[in-house]
């Protein structure tokens, strides 16, 4: 126990509250002393002693009726409680035990005696407060939606509460092989190798077969002593079938449009071109101002459907490309130099701050190209600024490179922070610029980050700019 104990002192004998004072080192202890049961219980309903020394014979109410009071109360029912007395009476002592006192001590106590009491029940309190903080834990587990495993170095099951053994159709655990059951019936976005040696922190399991669709998206965390020796390797399973599958049939219709789309968009584009040629010669100033709008607009569209195509693109099994390890402070210093140059008409202050030291990322570095593009992009879109300020910072956190993208722009409604990762969300609502784009970016940045086992969130005020931090695994 870090902190000194706290003992309350019940008495309505300030004599015997003043030896308690005395004989209770404040070294050693912190020592509350009160008058009265009803005292006692007032004060106890914002705060926590480690022990109570509770007189019995006290005239309002008796130290009985408020120990009974105490072990009703389910913050106070552990309690160790000691009750002080001079009775001798067996049917005394009975009544106080069945209220639930722990220890009697009898008037007028001994100094050692006391004392040694005192540090037994000390013991008992600090035992009994980890046993009840265990309850509460193993209460919370136990009913948790997502699904918990809590497995040995070896991948066996030494713990899983209702909604793992729900989701995975588990019974009897015993010996069981956690890992082994998985790649059996499911179908698993990684290899067990990968999970061990990269120590990934999250895939996905589909059922495999004919039954009812079941699509798991498991955490994993990997516990491990101060030496580095692995403890415990923890599972968390939430079901997404639904989600999946919702997206599935989004990402489906948004193929078909896209792809039936593009081909009359080409021709169309083609032919214009041909007929633009054509009668420019021809044309007076106002068909030429009309052959140049619709030939804009062309282009604009051309470049939607290869927003959305590249959006489409991420949500297939990727195939054809190796992920490199990469120098993520290195690669951004490059981006930017040639982002200088794509935005050469705005005034931009590009800013790096980068940790020295870290690890790399292994990825593929398009997925890395696209991250940045439309982070960049989305920086000069949505700013009114005459001067745009982009800063990224990159150091290391717990497995993690961690990127932090920030920008002067026009920031984003706390109330919008979920949305602004879903598809063809934009805050232009919020600015009064003229802001081209689908609202796929942040949506396709969020896919990748995930699937390479990362994370994304959003800090901004509105017209304050935005912060985007990113985490990506750092290489092993």
């Amino acid at each position: 126990m870090d902190k000194k104990p706290k003992i309350l002192c019940v008495d309505d004998d300030k004599q015997i509250l003043s030896m308690y004072e005395f004989l209770l080192d404040s070294s050693k202890y912190d020592v509350v002393m009160l008058g009265s049961g009803e005292e006692a219980l007032e004060w106890l309903k914002n705060n926590l002693p480690d022990l109570i020394l509770l007189d019995v014979m006290m005239i309002k109410m008796t130290g009985i009726e408020t120990l009974e009071k105490i072990r009703g109360n389910e913050r106070t029912r552990l309690m160790p409680v000691v009750i002080v007395s001079s009775m001798q009476e067996t049917n005394d002592r009975v009544r106080a035990m069945e209220a639930g006192c722990d220890d009697f001590l009898p008037k007028p106590f001994d100094k050692t005696e006391l004392l040694v009491r005192v540090r037994s029940l000390l013991r008992i309190s600090y035992f009994r407060s980890q046993l009840n903080e265990k309850e509460k834990f193993e209460t919370v587990l136990y009913n948790m939606g997502d699904g918990v495993i809590v497995c040995s170095p070896d991948f066996k099951i030494v713990e899983i509460n209702m909604s793992a053994k729900r989701l995975l159709n588990i019974t009897d655990f015993a010996e069981m092989d956690f890992i082994g059951q998985i790649f059996s019936q499911f179908n698993v976005s990684t290899t067990k190798d990968d999970l061990v040696k990269n120590e990934k922190s999250a895939f996905t399991a589909e059922r495999k077969g004919d039954s009812k669709p079941l699509i798991l998206e498991f955490g994993v965390d990997f516990i491990k002593a101060p030496d580095n020796k692995l403890l415990n390797i923890i599972f968390v399973a939430r079901d997404v079938t639904k989600k999946m599958i919702e997206e599935t049939m989004s990402q489906n219709f948004l193929s078909l449009v896209s792809h039936k789309l593009r081909t009359p968009l080409t021709v169309v584009s083609g032919m214009f071109g041909l007929l633009a040629d054509g009668i420019k010669a021809k044309a007076g100033e106002d068909q030429v101002k009309m052959i140049s709008g619709i030939s804009q607009n062309i282009s604009k569209l051309n470049v939607l459907f290869d927003k959305l195509l590249t959006f489409i693109e991420f949500g297939e099994k990727q195939e054809g490309e190796e992920a490199i390890l990469i120098d993520l402070p290195e690669y951004i210093g490059g981006y930017f130099e040639k982002a200088q140059n794509n935005y050469s008409n705005k005034k931009i202050n590009f800013k790096k701050e980068f940790q020295t030291g870290i690890p790399k990322v292994k990825i593929i570095e398009r997925k890395l190209e696209l991250i940045f593009y439309n982070l960049v992009d989305n920086a000069v879109k949505f700013n009114d600024k005459a001067a745009i300020e982009i800063t990224a910072a990159v150091s290391q956190e717990a497995g993690f490179l961690k990127v932090r993208f920030s920008d002067n722009g026009v920031g984003i409604p706390s109330e919008d922070f979920e949305k602004v990762f879903g598809k063809f969300y934009q805050v232009e609502k919020f600015f009064t610029g003229q802001v081209e784009g689908v609202g796929l970016g942040l949506a396709l940045i969020k896919k990748i980050v995930e699937r390479e086992g990362g994370k994304i969130s959003v800090e901004s005020k509105l017209g304050e700019g935005a912060s985007f931090v990113i985490l990506l695994p750092a290489a092993k």
